[in-house]
């Protein structure tokens, strides 16, 4: 092999035909960069705590840098915040709501059928406030915003152009539910029922993410089923015991059909909901899709030439 095949071979490796750096690389770049704000994360939190922020502040720290590794590469790659979904506008807020108001419906009709079989009663807690409902949300809006530009955004983005939407769905989301592997209560039937659930919900949101090519909707619906599920029902949220606005007690039910002290994530009845979800996703075509047919509708109208000057 002479020296221009060998140059030849290695730029194949590195650029696409195109001669822009293959998706792989960019992946791996954002891992090293992920990896470079640890030290940094490490270093910087207790002169903030020094400087007199409290650690409920402080949750926007890990988000703040995440969304810093977001830009650099996106910055390199002469894309802006809207080609990973960041497009921050009305329908943007929108698509945000929606997803939050799904993700309450699925929880309150779990809820529902929990108590048509008397396998849960709620009592109100004592020991909320306003204040605290709000420290809460910020505290999990954090997280999820975190999570989805981790599990959705630019490296499941790249991952998508350089294989196949359902290969980097199905890598994601066993990479998410293996994320939770060691999570409080992840023992015997549990951590099936639980890891299967957190498989089907990373599928669920990537699927919004593709639908939508934005990642509004995917917040919502994160937030709005770990947010109500944990601080309206007062459920464990993925085996994490939160304070809610109701408290809940459990019969004797199977722990696969109520979820348990991990919550409904471990439950029968929470995977049957997310399959549903993503079935309903599944045959929704999507905004992107139906943007797509206005503007070739739009077009298509444009190109018409009106009867009296055709004659």
């Amino acid at each position: 092999m002479n020296n221009n095949k060998i140059i030849r071979y290695i730029n194949s490796l590195i650029f696409n035909q195109q001669q822009k750096l293959r998706n792989g690389w960019w992946i791996l770049l954002f891992i090293a960069l992920v990896a470079a704000t640890r030290p940094l994360y490490s270093f910087i939190k207790p002169e903030l705590i020094t400087a007199g922020l409290s650690d409920t502040m402080l949750e926007a720290l890990s988000l703040v840098l995440i969304t810093l590794v977001t830009w650099i590469c996106i910055a390199l790659r002469k894309e802006g915040f809207k080609d990973v979904g960041l497009a921050i506008n009305g329908q943007w807020f929108y698509q945000l709501a929606l997803g939050c108001l799904i993700g309450f419906g699925q929880i309150v009709l779990i809820v529902i059928i929990l108590m048509l079989f008397g396998a849960v009663a709620f009592n109100v807690s004592s020991n909320i406030s306003l204040s605290g409902l709000l420290s809460a949300a910020y505290v999990m809006l954090c997280a999820v915003i975190l999570e989805e530009l981790l599990f959705r955004g630019f490296i499941f983005q790249r991952l998508v152009n350089g294989t196949s939407f359902w290969f980097a769905q199905l890598l994601f989301a066993l990479v998410f539910a293996y994320g939770h592997w060691d999570n409080p209560d992840m023992t015997g039937v549990v951590k099936w029922f639980a890891s299967l659930d957190l498989a089907l919900a990373a599928m669920v949101f990537g699927l919004a993410y593709y639908r939508t090519q934005s990642l509004a909707l995917p917040i919502g619906l994160h937030f709005g089923w770990n947010y109500f599920q944990g601080h309206l029902f007062g459920f464990g949220v993925s085996g994490h015991q939160l304070s809610g606005v109701l408290e809940p007690s459990f019969t004797d039910f199977p722990v696969w059909f109520t979820g348990g002290s991990f919550g409904p994530e471990a439950s029968m009845l929470s995977v049957l909901v997310d399959l549903g979800l993503l079935l309903i996703l599944w045959r929704w075509q999507g905004i992107a899709h139906n943007q797509n047919k206005i503007i070739k509708h739009e077009q298509a109208s444009n190109n018409q030439v009106p009867l009296n000057e055709a004659n």
